[in-house]
C-alpha cells in the first residue's frame, strides 16, 4: 500500500471497506475475507497464494516463539509448584510440627495445605493470560 503511495483511506475506497478495516488488517487484528483477498491480489498484481503464505509464515514463527517462551515459563512455574509442595510436606512431617500442634501448629498445617492450591491457581491464571495475550487458540486453528 505504502509503496504504491496509497493511504489507508484510498485503499479502503478501492476495496469497498472502511479505513478501520485496513488498519486492522495491517495490525494483524483481523484478516481479509475471500472477496477482499481477491481484490487485493488484483490491485497489487500478486497471487492470493503469495498474500496468504506470507501471513502463514509469520504466524508459524509467532507460534514457535511463543511455544518456546511458554515452555520456559512452564518450567519455572513447575519448579515453583514443586518447591511449595516440598515446603508444605516438610512442615507437616517435621518433628517440630508435633511440638507446635498445641499452639499455632494447626494454622501452619492449614497454610501448608492451601499453599499448593494457591500455587495451582496462580499457575492457571498465568497460563490463561499467556493464551489470551498470544491468541494461541486462533493461530493453532488457522495453521491446522
Amino acid at each position: 500500500r505504502e509503496a504504491m503511495g496509497l493511504s489507508q483511506e484510498q485503499l479502503a475506497e478501492k476495496l469497498y471497506v472502511s479505513r478501520q478495516t485496513i488498519s486492522n488488517w495491517e495490525r494483524d487484528k483481523t484478516y481479509p475475507d475471500v472477496q477482499s483477498l481477491l481484490m487485493l491480489s488484483i490491485l497489487f498484481d500478486t497471487s492470493i497464494d503469495t498474500l496468504v503464505k506470507g501471513d502463514v509464515t509469520v504466524m508459524e514463527e509467532a507460534v514457535e516463539r511463543d511455544r518456546k517462551r511458554m515452555g520456559t515459563r512452564m518450567l519455572w512455574l513447575a519448579v515453583l509448584m514443586l518447591a511449595l509442595l516440598a515446603v508444605a510436606f516438610a512442615l507437616i512431617l517435621s518433628p517440630a510440627f508435633n511440638w507446635m500442634e498445641g499452639t499455632w501448629g494447626a494454622g501452619v498445617a492449614a497454610a501448608a495445605a492451601f499453599l499448593p492450591a494457591i500455587a495451582a491457581l496462580v499457575v492457571a491464571t498465568v497460563l490463561e493470560r499467556i493464551k489470551r495475550e498470544n491468541d494461541l487458540v486462533t493461530y493453532r486453528e488457522i495453521l491446522a
